[in-house]
């Protein structure tokens, strides 16, 4: 690990390791939850959602205040 950084190369490879993972989750959701398409046609499935899931400006405002909300009314000392 420590030659990892001395080099330069801790980013990568965490990097590898966080897609090594993602693509184990992947595969264990596939076995488990998925009958009627391949593993190949699920990630394409999955990867199409993940590009269409990006929040619009106004979406994104409108989750920001609903937040904000929600903390606003909340209180610690009351529950």
């Amino acid at each position: 690990m420590d030659a990892m950084i001395q080099n330069s190369k801790f980013c990568e490879f965490i990097t590898k390791v966080v897609k090594a993972k993602h693509e184990a989750d992947e595969w264990e959701i596939y076995l488990h939850k998925v009958w009627d398409k391949s593993f190949g046609d699920f990630k394409k499935e999955i990867q199409l959602n993940q590009q269409h899931q990006h929040m619009s400006t106004s979406q994104m405002e409108n989750t920001i205040h609903g937040s904000m909300d929600i903390l606003n009314r909340f209180n610690p000392e009351g529950g």
